[in-house]
């Protein structure tokens, strides 16, 4: 009987054990998506929707930073593109804007960091959750240049990773 007692107890504290591990689990799982993400979402639902399923080319990006200059974009409304990071995790895409005071969104692949010199980071590692129901994964990071003229978005991640990079402009 001592015994039957002794793995009883045992029993119930790996129970225990294993859901209280379980909970605190679902709670890192959702970490991610915080109230900032929630009201920024609700606000920008108009613009976030159409990155789900903006469509994308495959091109090859530069490497370096002197090496993006030699291919340039002209953002204009959208562009979409997939590519793959260098060893050293990252890539370069000069872009062409058009107009003063630009505002646009970049969604991109999660985990992977965006910066632009010369531009306002707005927000950044917003989880797009206009995205769920195509069960797509994307970060979002809002930038604001004041002048026309070319800037060189940076994207940041693991060495070779593939990236899916959407840009919308915005007039929020």
């Amino acid at each position: 009987m001592n015994t039957i007692n002794k793995t009883m107890n045992k029993t119930i504290k790996l129970i225990t054990l294993g859901v209280l591990f379980s909970q605190s689990m679902a709670v890192n799982a959702a970490t991610e998506v915080n109230p900032e993400h929630k009201g920024r979402n609700d606000y920008f639902a108009k613009s976030y929707q159409p990155l789900c399923a903006m469509p994308t080319k495959v091109i090859a990006t530069a490497s370096t930073l002197d090496a993006a200059s030699q291919q340039e974009f002209i953002l204009d409304k959208q562009l979409g593109f997939e590519t793959k990071l260098n060893a050293k995790g990252e890539t370069y895409i000069q872009l062409a804007i058009k107009e003063w005071d630009e505002k646009f969104i970049v969604g991109v692949t999660p985990k992977v960091q965006v910066t632009m010199a010369g531009a306002d980071v707005l927000g950044a590692d917003i989880v797009n959750l206009q995205c769920e129901k195509q069960n797509q994964n994307q970060y979002l990071t809002h930038l604001n240049t004041h002048e026309w003229g070319s800037y060189t978005l940076k994207l940041t991640g693991k060495p070779n990773e593939a990236v899916k990079v959407q840009i919308i402009t915005t007039d929020m």
